[in-house]
């Protein structure tokens, strides 16, 4: 036989020995990939000749026999069973028991004594264990301070960071991830800090979105708008301009004006006092609150509407002097009583006429028959005017007309008002209940009189219970 066929023959037998080698090596590569190979422990666990699913029911079988222990103190405070839990374990499983073909191979055919550490990462926790982790005492002391993100404060015209706070309030999530991290690596006890469990800001005044945000809030929300009113001047805040305002990809602006109408309405609404109830200090030093009635300011909502939203459309800044369809008779920064009004007191049948500060007149009364369905209602009146001798005309309940002459008309709240009542014999009590009037406020004459030297068309009548 010549060289050149020996080395054929050679060769192919080299090849066919290759092939078996591999076939062989395949053929046990498949029944080893899908085994732990003997003596090979997980976390301690023997997992001899398991599959991975079959290793990872044993591992969560033994992992669930502890139960996590909470120390405070140096005493144990709290037990949590582990009973239930759940892990995620099929990609380190998978990594053990297949690391690369030659190794799983190898260990397969001469076995591995060597126990290797996996950290059992929990996937789940049942509801009622999570519920009962809530419930912990530890977790729920509630703190001296919030804790709270930096934020961009819109209240604010300067548009300033309002910083993070630290808090010493409890975050249970970071309890429970504490918790998950030490049973993954096997760990079942815990000496608890509260400190170590404190809620973390998650936006922090150097927040580059925040600062960024804040730079757009500059550039867009930063038109100052202000109102001159009778009792402060008051300036749309970025928040509000934040509601009305919007603005497209190309930073287009548009007004909505439906709520840029509304946002009047609320401004209006803060400082109306007119047909508003108003706190009043009575004649006898009660601090009372006195319903409605149509004295005070009235701001002229439709035409500030109207001007609000050209001015939004322009950008420009200004400061307005608001229009007002009503003006009160005392102009008062604090308040728009004053010190000359008259102030009835329904539930005690008595009137107090009050000037410069200071009570001139006091006298019982008789006010609107309640049995009747004539109250007088309570509210904060302007006197309409003031008139001598005249004649007050009206209707009984039964249709039958009336006529009483006075000497003294002072109306307030339409035909109601202040008048003398020569035709009674005795005032106050409670003679109003079933005896009243139609609504005015009966006087005896000499009161009528000094009360009309006093009063002026415009001064608050204060009506109350």
């Amino acid at each position: 036989m010549d060289k050149k066929k020996k080395k054929i023959i050679i060769l192919v037998a080299v090849i066919a020995l290759a092939a078996l080698g591999g076939w062989k090596f395949y053929d046990v590569y498949t029944t080893a990939r899908e085994h732990f190979p003997k003596a090979f422990k997980i976390n301690n666990v023997d997992c001899s000749e398991m599959t991975a699913v079959e290793a990872a029911d044993m591992l969560t079988k033994e992992w669930n026999k502890n139960s996590y222990i909470v120390n405070s103190n140096g005493k144990a405070v709290q037990t949590i069973p582990l009973k239930g839990f759940t892990y995620d374990t099929d990609k380190a499983i998978a990594k053990l028991i297949d690391p690369n073909p030659f190794k799983t191979v190898w260990r397969y055919a001469f076995g591995e004594k060597k126990n290797h550490k996996m950290e059992m990462t929990v996937a789940a926790i049942p509801k009622s264990t999570k519920k009962a982790i809530s419930n912990m005492r530890l977790l729920n002391v509630k703190g001296k301070t919030r804790t709270k993100d930096a934020f961009v404060n819109l209240d604010d015209t300067d548009l300033n960071i309002v910083k993070e706070v630290y808090g010493d309030n409890i975050d249970k999530e970071r309890f429970i991830s504490r918790m998950e991290k030490d049973i993954a690596k096997g760990v079942y006890t815990l000496d608890y800090k509260a400190e170590d469990y404190y809620e973390l800001p998650k936006i922090k005044s150097d927040n580059k979105d925040l600062l960024k945000y804040q730079d757009w809030c500059k550039e867009h929300l930063a038109q100052k708008i202000t109102y001159k009113f009778w009792n402060e001047d008051y300036t749309i805040t970025p928040r509000q301009l934040n509601k009305v305002l919007s603005f497209d990809d190309s930073d287009k602006k548009t007004v909505d004006e439906k709520k840029a109408k509304k946002l009047m309405y609320d401004i209006c609404l803060a400082h109306n006092t007119a047909f508003m109830d108003r706190k009043f200090k009575a004649h006898d030093g009660r601090k009372i609150t006195v319903p409605g009635g149509n004295y005070g300011w009235r701001i002229d909502r439709k035409k500030e509407e109207k001007r609000l939203i050209e001015l939004l459309r322009s950008g420009k800044d200004e400061t307005i002097e608001p229009k007002y369809t009503q003006k009160p008779y005392y102009k008062g920064r604090d308040n728009d009583i004053g010190p000359n009004y008259v102030e009835v007191d329904l539930g005690s049948q008595s009137a107090y006429v009050f000037h410069k500060g200071k009570c001139v007149v006091s006298s019982d009364v008789v006010t609107g028959s309640v049995s009747q369905g004539h109250a007088t209602p309570p509210g904060t009146y302007p006197i309409d005017f003031k008139q001598r001798n005249t004649t007050l005309k009206g209707f009984n309940n039964d249709g039958t007309p009336y006529e009483s002459k006075v000497s003294y008309w002072m109306p307030f709240n339409g035909g109601i008002g202040l008048h003398d009542a020569p035709w009674r014999g005795s005032f106050g009590g409670g003679i109003y209940y079933s005896g009243g009037s139609h609504g005015c406020v009966n006087m005896p004459v000499w009161a009528a009189a000094s009360t009309y030297s006093y009063v002026e068309a415009g001064m608050p009548v204060v009506v109350h219970y």
